[in-house]
């Protein structure tokens, strides 16, 4: 009940604004005839499926139930009613009530909630109603940048709220002198500005300017004095009678901007790596294959998680980039008049007085100059990509032979990871907790023979042998798990029998490890038919998921002895 009336409060009431003064309006830019009219074209079928198999299958499901995987899988059958519907819309300006049905889902902002007021609430729309959200924005992108202040970084195509953060450090650079003049910064945080946005604002804003926008934190300089700051205030008021939006006092306040450091990047990939391995921020034991193996790509052999520093000197490398290409932004406008000039981008050297965020800048460019000739980004004939600054920037490694065993579309990724951990050694086996001190004995938990290593564990223990025996038998002594150390594979057979030979390697590898636990901790050790069966049914409900009905008559027959029926 305490979520119903916060909400019906916060959604569901109106407050009396101002009508927007059209003397504010007409001092900016407004929609010209063209563009009004590129607003009012009619909406194609192309355009409509253009959105919808764009979109993730994996985005949230709304109230129908529906995502847009289904729209993709059963366009002919669907498609032309659902460009109909949507164009409807469009037409006739009217919605049913079942399409605009939205399900909010909170999400706490913080651990310790002591009210309903920490939520932050995420509309998860049915897919319809998605897609008329898009084929909207799409219309406004291409005229809002010529609306919409060069000063307003955010939520324009081609701006970044960067520029307007780089901008407003060098601005501050010298707010703690002795010698300079008063000045203030005041950073304002509108409080719920996407739910209590009043519609009658908006709907005056459409109609004087024939655009939507709404501004969540706005960035205000201005001089130190009194009468400054009631100029800020009554300019304050002014907008938030005529758009219902209130200051959030919890937010807001004099603040600085940082570039993190170093030393907190550091931490970041630390609290990453402790998380991986331990699903804390904290971790106290030796991490299982080290960071530098963890962030390789998949196709290296490494967990495709970048490098924190890395993805930090490729990202300050757009900026790099900019410069390089002289791009008409609002940013390099500043920075050429405050700091190149006239000098030559490639040679230049900052100012012993510069921002520190330029220095940063600097530090950058001479890491990533050798990649350009003649101004130009030598990796990527279309320009510079935070992707092929990354690339350039990181060690590189040779694709494992094994790769396609761990990353292929046919496996199951919790099981995919116990084979990645054998290939670079870093199954916790007894050999190693002995050796760190964490056990009284080096001996396998499964048979107590011999020493537990890897190897012996996966390939010579006599209870994984007798599994990988019955495993080969079933698939026609096809293939060699033992193979997989040293990179054999199984022989024969179409492309069914390749993949099966591929993915049945993980859930090997994975039960006899969950085996070798069981032994460990509770003394138990599962019958061998029964983790066949296991293994088996993982096969048999990944062909059911991925392979169609079409298979020949041979694989069939191969597919029935591992009694597997599609």
């Amino acid at each position: 009940m305490a979520f119903l009336h916060y909400y019906k409060n916060l959604l569901g009431s109106r407050n009396p604004t101002e009508r927007i003064r059209s003397a504010i309006l007409n001092q900016g830019p407004c929609c010209t005839q063209e563009q009004a009219a590129s607003l009012m074209l009619p909406i194609t079928n192309e355009e409509i499926k253009g959105i919808f198999f764009s979109t993730p299958i994996d985005k949230s499901l709304g109230l129908d139930g529906y995502t847009s995987g289904f729209f993709k899988d059963a366009w002919d059958v669907v498609g032309p009613d659902v460009c109909e519907a949507i164009k409807d819309f469009f037409s006739t300006d009217k919605l049913l009530t079942q399409v605009n049905a939205t399900n909010i889902t909170l999400i706490p902002k913080c651990e310790r909630l002591t009210s309903v007021k920490p939520f932050r609430p995420t509309a998860c729309c049915n897919m319809i109603y998605k897609v008329i959200s898009k084929l909207l924005c799409n219309r406004l992108f291409v005229i809002l940048p010529d609306i919409v202040h060069e000063n307003q970084g955010a939520f324009i195509k081609e701006r970044s709220i960067m520029e307007n953060i780089l901008i407003c450090q060098d601005i501050m650079k010298l707010y703690n002198r002795a010698a300079v003049s008063p000045r203030f910064l005041f950073k304002i945080d509108l409080q719920k500005a996407y739910d209590t946005m009043e519609w009658d604002f908006v709907e005056n804003l459409l109609l004087g300017l024939k655009f939507r926008a709404l501004f969540y934190d706005l960035l205000l300089f201005y001089k130190g004095n009194p009468q400054s700051v009631m100029l800020l205030l009554r300019a304050f008021s002014t907008f938030s009678k005529a758009s219902g939006l209130s200051m959030n006092n919890s937010k807001s306040e004099w603040s600085n901007i940082f570039i993190l450091p170093k030393s907190v990047i550091r931490r970041l990939e630390a609290i990453c790596q402790n998380y991986l391995w331990d699903g804390t921020a904290e971790f106290h034991r030796v991490p299982l294959v080290g960071w530098d193996t963890v962030t390789l790509p998949n196709i290296e052999g490494g967990l495709g998680i970048k490098k924190a520093e890395v993805s930090n000197v490729a990202i300050g490398a757009k900026l790099v980039d900019w410069i390089y290409y002289k791009a008409d932004r609002l940013w390099i406008r500043w920075i050429n008049q405050v700091y190149i000039k006239q000098h030559d981008w490639h040679s230049y050297s900052p100012p012993a007085d510069a921002a520190w965020t330029w220095k940063s800048i600097f530090r950058v460019k001479e890491l990533m100059k050798d990649a350009y000739t003649d101004g130009q980004w030598q990796l990527d004939l279309k320009g510079y990509t935070v992707r092929s600054g990354y690339d350039w920037l990181r060690s590189h490694q040779i694709k494992p032979w094994w790769y396609n065993t761990i990353q292929n579309s046919w496996i199951v990724h919790k099981q995919a990871i116990i084979t990645w951990l054998i290939m670079h050694n870093g199954m916790n086996t007894r050999e190693k907790l002995y050796m760190f001190g964490c056990c009284n004995s080096d001996a396998c938990c499964i048979c107590g023979n011999a020493t537990e290593t890897q190897p012996y564990l996966f390939f010579e223990c006599d209870y994984s042998k007798a599994v990988i025996s019955l495993i080969q038998d079933l698939c026609g002594a096809c293939i060699s798990l033992s193979g997989v150390m040293t990179g054999g594979y199984g022989n024969g057979g179409g492309k069914l029998k390749q993949q099966v030979y591929t993915i049945i390697l993980n859930p090997c590898t994975y039960h006899i490890w969950a085996q070798r636990n069981s032994a460990r901790i509770n003394g138990i050790l599962m019958v061998l038919s029964l983790v066949v069966q296991k293994i088996i049914e993982v096969v048999r409900q990944r062909i059911k998921f991925k392979c169609n009905a079409k298979v020949r008559r041979r694989e069939e027959d191969w597919l029935d002895r591992l009694r597997i029926r599609l």
